[in-house]
């Protein structure tokens, strides 16, 4: 078995992913996002709309 896992502290939330969570240290870090970036697509999406991806 190749899965690993590792303790936490807080609580899982469906609508708070880690995506979520991504998409707001971008945010602070300047970069236009969507309000709410729950997939990794969604992250990819903004990105785009926003211009910052080429392509």
């Amino acid at each position: 078995m190749t899965d690993t896992f590792y303790s936490a502290v807080g609580r899982f939330h469906v609508l708070s992913t880690c995506n979520v969570w991504l998409g707001k240290k971008q945010a602070d870090a300047g970069l236009a996002l969507g309000i709410w970036t729950p997939t990794p697509y969604a992250v990819t999406l903004s990105l785009w709309w926003n211009g910052h991806l080429d392509g």
